[in-house]
């Protein structure tokens, strides 16, 4: 959204004369084409571009929704910019309120913005934090009519086929993959099984491909550069690692394994990285990566070797531990929990020194053998950085704007600047010029630190972990969701384009039967496959989150396979949910932008945990959508008497319904009712089998097949005698003794298509058979053709077949 000059003049004015007063409610009206309304009671204004607002308090019920009409305001145009100012003049807030369908939280100097809505872009308005959101669109089927609730026996037949020995086999098969991490190659075995198993029940299965972008969504708590300047490394949350020896100008990427928390190199090719927890990984050629577990159930801070065997990290839990040989093995040399210490240096072989919470600054001076405290100014500032330029010259800044000097190795440290910033960062030149960085901000230095100017940037920085000087004049910075590069020496900042090096390919499989009547009215039973741990490349069997939900909407497929009804079924299985829900937000924007019709959505996540006696589910749904909710509780009460269902739960619930309620789509999120405490294996590596209720997941399980059932109306079951025949020859297809020119598929009249399918799930071609009984896939004639097995769906207004033909060239 453009801002005219006239109204930022205005909006100053605004937050001038009202001065910001918690009792002031101000109320704004026609300046120029925008009306605001704004409760200034949390110190914050809200704009909507041809439209007008009012922010919530705590006490009020919701003014509006950011779809179609609200209150008496008028309507939001589709597609309107929805800004959120933040006036930074009071730092102190921490508090929690909502505007409309945005959930927003002030914590100290950082907003977290989470709900229906999601960030878009962060913009720059006269110096305030600002958040551009991305409304919710209108619904897109209001005008859909569910069907009316009412018993029916063949719904209660096939809801009897979800059995707890088929949900278990499944749950078992998918949680004794080692990981099914979104980043990992193992997540591949889990979507193979599920795009075969929808195969062979005779689903059209396809892979759903989409990119996930490691630039964008990078966590980045670490860089290093090499004492010449030539070379930059920083490790990612993700595992990957990126490597640049030309100044920046290209990155190279490596897979470490670990989530990494601190990266260091002693030349181009000798480097480790500290995990977040337990592991490290080292790596002797700069590419390939060892992974070691430390035997410690510590979360490391940072690291640093002094040579190739010697090495020392810091913890979260306030150890420091020391290797000899490598980081094969490592022991506590230092413990001063609980104290968090956050970042460690040695200026030589002997002296070292590591910074921590609350003003701790330790020092050693025979090899890192020994440590004790050293006495520095006044201050109980979070210290998160300690760097030295030489053996005499260094550095440390911290949270309150702290930045420390010494220009006596360490000895004695001065106050350089106080403030209110989170500093984090730091890097210099030289003895002169340096920089840090931290919560939205990067400091500059011209005269060794006795004054710093605030950098300004058209890009907003962001929080900032890391920023390093490379040669000509040239730096990076990098943190969440940022990855910077100034040619300049700081002036203008660009973000970092990491080229193909930076993208993903992940996978979702859908597999779908169409409705017979109105096949272009579609419910989709949708779970996320995926799962994380806190070692999520080696171990992270994720059973109850989410195998339960993969294995309900499998074992629903399967018991649906011969249902005939009246509209679509599609089972939707989803990955990188654990990484922000990309996944099924890919999807729902795919759906939007190809005028899908989806009229419900069946979200389960976690739903084999049972806590108490009671059976109880969580249904999270919200307006417009609350009569999906109401509509599994009715067919609850009709099909599953025995299921207490709690329906309009409130939150999010942070699971693959979202996306579909951002995309206008109606959903819901069926999910484990706390009861007296959360799962207590949420996340980690004992998320195993041994702790799940296979009697609760599979009534779950039957519940959500009998709303969808419900929902598409089945007419009858196929049987056997039903499906046509069709004769596929030659099979296999030798090209050097065949007499046609390919393959011939015979009997095929009253279908739509025939589609061939690599063994991978990839489209070869696609044939319109209608009104044909016979038809040729040419292959003699065709060099991208080669030998091996191939897949072939035949479908149409009749349903669909499914088989594999060999090909030997």
């Amino acid at each position: 959204m453009q801002i005219s000059f006239r109204l930022e003049v205005t909006l100053i004015l605004i937050l001038l004369l009202t001065g910001l007063s918690k009792s002031d409610y101000v109320f704004v009206t026609s300046i120029e084409d925008i009306e605001i309304s704004a409760l200034m009671e949390r110190e914050c204004l809200l704009l909507i571009d041809e439209g007008r607002a009012v922010i919530r308090s705590e006490t009020q019920s919701p003014v509006f929704p950011i779809y179609g009409e609200y209150d008496r305001y008028g309507p939001i145009p589709e597609g309107a910019d929805l800004y959120i100012i933040f006036n930074p003049l009071n730092r102190d807030l921490s508090d929690i309120y909502t505007l409309s369908k945005i959930h927003i939280k002030l914590s100290g100097d950082k907003t977290i913005i989470n709900g229906f809505g999601s960030i878009d872009e962060e913009v720059r308005l006269r110096g305030a934090e600002a958040y551009k959101l991305n409304p919710l669109k209108p619904p897109k089927t209001l005008d859909f009519m569910p069907p009316r609730i009412e018993y029916n026996p063949l719904i209660d037949s096939l809801i009897d086929r979800v059995n707890e020995y088929e949900n278990y086999k499944v749950v078992d098969y998918l949680s004794q993959i080692p990981t099914r991490y979104s980043f990992s190659s193992e997540i591949s075995q889990a979507r193979y099984f599920i795009r075969d198993k929808l195969r062979e029940w005779g689903y059209d299965s396809r892979v759903f491909t989409y990119q996930y972008d490691l630039g964008e969504h990078c966590w980045i708590q670490d860089l290093h550069r090499l004492p010449d300047r030539s070379e930059i490394w920083f490790p990612m949350k993700s595992g990957y690692v990126f490597h640049s020896d030309d100044n920046g100008n290209n990155f190279d990427r490596s897979q470490s394994r670990v989530i990494g928390a601190a990266i260091y190199f002693l030349d181009s090719n000798k480097g480790w990285i500290a995990g977040y927890h337990r592991e490290i990984s080292r790596t002797s050629d700069g590419t390939l990566w060892q992974t070691i577990d430390t035997g410690f159930d510590y979360h490391y801070l940072d690291i640093h070797f002094l040579d190739e065997n010697t090495g020392f990290m810091t913890t979260k839990e306030g150890q420091i531990l020391k290797t000899n040989n490598s980081g094969d093995t490592w022991y506590v040399a230092h413990n001063i929990s609980p104290i968090e210490l956050h970042s460690i240096t040695f200026i030589n072989q002997e002296k070292g020194f590591v910074c921590g919470d609350a003003g701790t600054l330790l020092k050693t001076e025979d090899g890192g053998d020994n440590w004790s405290e050293v006495d520095i100014p006044n201050t109980d500032a979070m210290l998160r950085k300690v760097f030295f330029l030489n053996e005499n010259v260094g550095w440390i800044v911290g949270f309150k704007g702290t930045i420390l000097h010494t220009e006596d190795g360490g000895e004695t440290w001065e106050i350089q600047r106080e403030g209110d910033e989170y500093l984090i960062g730091v890097d210099f030149k030289d003895s002169q010029e340096g920089w840090c960085c931290g919560i939205d901000v990067i400091f500059h230095t011209t005269d060794g630190g006795e004054t710093w100017e605030e950098v300004e940037s058209d890009i907003p920085f962001g929080t900032l972990f890391g920023i390093s000087s490379l040669r000509y004049n040239t730096l990076f910075a990098v943190g969440v969701g940022r990855i910077l590069r100034s040619e300049d020496g700081g002036e203008t900042w660009e973000e970092v384009n990491l080229g193909e090096f930076g993208k993903l390919n992940w996978k979702n499989v859908v597999g779908s039967k169409m409705g017979y009547e109105y096949p272009d009215e579609e419910v989709i039973l949708v779970a996320h496959y995926d799962s994380i741990s806190n070692l999520p490349w080696d171990t992270a069997p994720g059973a109850d989150d989410n195998a339960s939900g993969t294995s309900a909407v499998l074992t629903i497929a399967k018991a649906l396979r011969d249902v005939r009804a009246k509209r679509t079924i599609r089972y939707l299985l989803v990955s990188g949910e654990e990484q922000g829900l990309w996944g099924s937000r890919a999807y729902a924007e795919w759906a939007r932008e190809n005028d899908m019709n989806i009229v419900a959505v069946l979200n389960m996540d976690m739903i084999a945990y049972l806590d108490e006696d009671i059976i109880d589910l969580d249904i999270r749904d919200t307006e417009p959508y609350t009569w999906l909710g109401d509509y599994i509780y009715e067919v609850g009460k009709l099909y599953l008497p025995e299921i207490t269902i709690y329906p309009h739960q409130e939150g999010s619930g942070g699971s693959d319904h979202i996306p579909f309620w951002e995309n206008g789509y109606p959903a819901i999120c069926n999910i484990e009712h706390p009861g007296d405490h959360w799962y207590p294996y949420y996340h980690t590596t004992e998320d195993r089998i041994e702790h799940l209720n296979f009697n609760y997941q599979s009534l779950t399980a039957r519940l959500n097949a009998a709303t969808a059932l419900t929902l598409i109306e089945p007419i009858s079951l196929e049987t056997t005698e039903d499906r046509p025949k069709v004769v596929v020859f030659p099979n296999p297809y030798r090209a050097d003794s065949a007499t046609s020119e390919g393959i011939i598929f015979a009997g095929v009249g009253g279908f739509e298509t025939l589609s061939i399918y690599s063994i991978s799930g990839d489209l070869i071609e696609k044939i319109d058979i209608e009104g044909r009984d016979s038809v040729l896939w040419p292959v003699s004639g065709s060099n991208d053709i080669e030998s091996g097995i191939y897949l072939w769906v035949i479908g149409g207004n009749d349903g669909r077949l499914t088989g594999k033909v060999a090909i030997i060239k």
